[in-house]
């Protein structure tokens, strides 16, 4: 049987294939080949099958990137994969009684192009999985400035990178993460964001972490100016950024109150901006110097 580990947010994902396979490259870098520290949290077993699995009852949810079934307290994930014209779902299955273990389906073809680095990442179900480790993603860049975390979360093309970019050069902020930052509540009840494979169109990954300080929510503007949100607007502002299972009541009971208590832990600012140094000078005064 062959493993590989990647490690997201301190938690260790485990694949285990009786074939040999590999990942796609901007997995490798979180790729956990410490065997001392390689535990594993969270099991995946790929397993072929002969034919793909159809379902006849009423899915929970569909897009036409996924479609859910829930059958007692069996989840089944299937995602398109099409030839000759005919959708072969793939499937993962995973029965919510024990949270840590995913089984990944797939027949022949399927399996050869998993094993020919398959971007498994899209199949992790990774925002249930974190939700388990009090970890939730957040569509954001993400910056690390003397040691602190600073998220810029908002719509895609509203200058998320481009804020980070003039962090970095006018603060020589170190860029974590370009799009989706994961951030996991401490047990001393603090906030840690770690970098993750998901880098959107910025292609910019790592595995750096620093503890959260802000989180600034963007919107274009003639001008700069920024502004504390009160709980309940900045609430709203991080429930749309980060991805919900909304078929699922027990995930969204569980998520708002993760969130919640992110929002009264963390303060999240609005930024009005204009794409230039200002913008950095004014948002850092309210950051570090505000009360």
């Amino acid at each position: 049987m062959n493993e590989i580990t990647i490690q997201i947010a301190n938690i260790n994902f485990c694949i285990e294939c009786k074939d040999e396979f590999e990942i796609v490259d901007y997995f490798k870098i979180f790729q956990n080949t410490n065997k001392e520290k390689n535990t594993c949290n969270v099991h995946y077993n790929v397993k072929k099958i002969e034919q793909s699995i159809f379902l006849e009852n009423e899915p929970v949810y569909q897009n036409e990137r996924m479609t859910v079934y829930r059958i007692g307290s069996v989840e089944y994930r299937q995602f398109p994969w099409w030839n000759d014209e005919a959708n072969y779902p793939m499937t993962l299955k995973h029965d919510i009684n024990q949270p840590d273990e995913y089984e990944f389906l797939l027949t022949a073809p399927q399996m050869e192009m998993f094993k020919n680095k398959l971007h498994f990442g899209t199949y992790l179900a990774l925002e249930r999985v974190m939700l388990d480790y009090d970890c939730f993603q957040l569509h954001a860049s993400v910056i690390r400035v003397n040691g602190h975390g600073i998220l810029f979360s908002a719509p895609s093309g509203t200058g998320k990178s481009t804020q980070a970019d003039l962090w970095e050069k006018y603060e020589n902020a170190e860029i974590i993460n370009g799009d989706r930052g994961m951030i996991r509540k401490q047990e001393d009840g603090t906030f840690q964001v770690y970098g993750s494979p998901f880098a959107g169109s910025s292609q910019i990954m790592t595995t750096m972490s620093a503890p959260v300080k802000a989180v600034v929510v963007l919107s274009q503007a003639p001008h700069n100016k920024v502004c504390r949100l009160g709980v309940l607007k900045a609430f709203t502002k991080i429930y749309r950024e980060t991805t919900i299972n909304a078929w699922d009541p027990e995930f969204v009971m569980k998520m708002t109150e993760l969130l919640n208590q992110f929002v009264k832990r963390i303060p999240v600012y609005h930024l009005e901006c204009r794409p230039d140094q200002d913008a950095v000078e004014v948002l850092k005064k309210e950051i570090f110097c505000g009360n």
